[in-house]
């Protein structure tokens, strides 16, 4: 794949541009509506990123990759409510996802809702006792302890 090449060279608009041409191609391709969305938001086009991963979304309401990356989005551009309720979505999907666990604890801090981030780590810690994450739920959980 053309796109694929192109993102792995770091040549993002012809990533883009590739992408593009697949899902014109072929309008129900997930994967290259998913890769087209991930191009787009890494070139800073929010609202064009946003638009491919509900086209994604359309076509595969469990595509966890998509939530992942809404939620991202939605935190990058400030958009907490829209990047916790992305990422809840994705923890429906599958409760064991680390990532999306950790990703909403820090949303949740955001947004000032210490006690639903505090919930967030210690689910992570269960999940995961050990490990990076694992530590940063720690160094977290004991700074919403010093807050309140």
């Amino acid at each position: 794949m053309r796109g694929a090449a192109a993102e792995l060279e770091g040549r993002q608009s012809e990533a883009m541009l590739a992408f593009e041409q697949a899902v014109a191609a072929d309008p129900g391709n997930v994967r290259a509506w998913y890769r087209l969305a991930e191009a787009r938001a890494r070139l800073g086009m929010s609202d064009a990123a946003e638009d491919a991963y509900h086209r994604v979304l359309e076509l595969a309401q469990d595509h966890l990759p998509t939530w992942l990356g809404l939620g991202r989005l939605y935190g990058r551009s400030g958009r907490t409510k829209q990047q916790c309720f992305a990422l809840l979505w994705l923890l429906m999907l599958a409760p064991d996802h680390v990532e999306a666990r950790k990703e909403l604890a820090l949303a949740l801090e955001a947004r000032g809702e210490g006690w639903q981030a505090k919930r967030q780590w210690l689910k992570l810690l269960s999940q995961q006792p050990d490990g990076a994450e694992a530590d940063l739920a720690r160094r977290r959980l004991s700074e919403i302890r010093e807050i309140g």
